[in-house]
């Protein structure tokens, strides 16, 4: 993955740009192999429930991997995590806005949660802690980055797209491996999500939930 996440803040429609407070947190490029991996588990993956409106998310997602710049359908979206879900969502007919927490309410108020191993295509991946917003040096900030699942691969790797450091870029999670990076064999299992003084985080110890919000009531089609 091109390197851990970065952010923009929003307070009451307000951005306020928090690139600078991340910057020790943030760590070089991961190795060109990793990236490899990921593009090779999203090739291989066997998705599940195709058709669906979480299928459509998906793919919207995907198109969007390598871009700094979030517009779609000739709308502009902030070039942050949860402006690139809004971004997935606005190409399927779906309206979401505000911040990852504001999300995580929204998937929590419809009942859309869940702490599975396997999520659904399309899912909103929903992350703690990947950096320090409220700049106290403790861990303590709650629901701070999101993502969007491109796919499943047959071993139950988890491929997810996400805003980071360097633009949309695709990460990997394995919930089933929740402490490993490369596994024995070589293959990646968890992405590193954050690195700061305090040591590296993969994306699995820093995962709190999957929020379907492609079946949101608040995600109305636009």
């Amino acid at each position: 993955m091109p390197g851990p996440v970065d952010h923009l803040a929003w307070q009451g429609g307000e951005a306020a740009s928090e690139a600078s407070g991340e910057a020790a947190s943030e760590a070089a490029s991961e190795a060109a192999s990793e990236t490899a991996q990921e593009v090779a588990h999203a090739s291989r993956a066997g998705r599940r429930k195709r058709g669906g409106a979480g299928e459509v998310v998906a793919r919207q997602a995907a198109r969007l991997v390598g871009k700094r710049s979030l517009v779609v359908g000739g709308e502009s979206f902030r070039p942050d995590c949860s402006g690139f879900v809004a971004a997935a969502y606005s190409g399927a007919g779906q309206h979401l806005s505000g911040s990852s927490r504001d999300m995580y309410a929204l998937a929590e108020e419809d009942g859309l949660l869940s702490k599975r191993n396997t999520p659904k295509i399309g899912d909103v991946a929903f992350f703690h802690d990947t950096y320090d917003r409220n700049r106290n040096g403790k861990r303590d900030d709650g629901i701070t980055h999101v993502a969007v699942v491109e796919a499943i691969a047959d071993d139950g790797t988890v491929v997810l797209v996400h805003y980071g450091s360097k633009g949309v870029a695709r990460t990997t999670m394995d919930l089933r491996h929740t402490h490993t990076h490369y596994d024995d064999a070589g293959v990646l299992r968890n992405s590193i999500l954050r690195s700061d003084g305090k040591g590296d985080k993969l994306t699995a110890e820093l995962f709190v939930a999957w929020g379907s919000l492609w079946q949101a009531d608040g995600a109305q089609e636009s």
